[in-house]
């Protein structure tokens, strides 16, 4: 049953909204990426390379999932990294925040999606809140962690 018209511009608005969210996510990972310092230098290098894969994936997937749409893509956003921190547990902080926020705007997102009848579009919010709240949790693993660690006495 083909989308009316109402209820598909509603989930290219949703769908817009996570392509906004999620591209700014895959920019302020990048940052940390490339500024991150400290003892855990390697480990986080390596998983906001990681993190960065998976996000890049999940843009394309939204993007083409609006084309599936018939909608152009026309995206006019400024975006900003977190303010110029390079401590390995506020780069956590700020990313996680912003998994946190991505995925609730998935479940909302979601619920427009089901709502329309939209399954296509339903399964797709549902895997971003899944990998948005699994990024969310490995994030602040590690800095409630690094937190309450205390550091070896020599």
């Amino acid at each position: 049953m083909p989308l009316d018209q109402d209820a598909r511009s509603r989930i290219v608005d949703a769908l817009l909204t996570q392509l906004a969210v999620t591209f700014s996510l895959y920019l302020e990972t990048q940052f940390a990426y490339w500024n991150v310092t400290g003892l855990s230098f390697f480990e986080l290098h390596r998983a906001f390379r990681k993190q960065n894969r998976r996000l890049l994936k999940d843009i394309d997937r939204i993007a083409e999932r609006i084309r599936a749409l018939d909608v152009t893509i026309e995206m006019e956003q400024a975006m900003e990294a977190p303010g110029g921190e390079t401590g390995a547990e506020k780069l956590c902080k700020a990313l996680a925040d912003g998994h946190a926020a991505a995925a609730d705007g998935a479940r909302e997102a979601y619920a427009v999606a089901e709502e329309a009848g939209d399954v296509a579009t339903a399964m797709l919010f549902e895997d971003l809140a899944f990998y948005r709240e699994k990024e969310a949790w490995h994030l602040r693993a590690y800095y409630d962690a690094s937190l309450t660690e205390a550091p070896a006495q020599s």
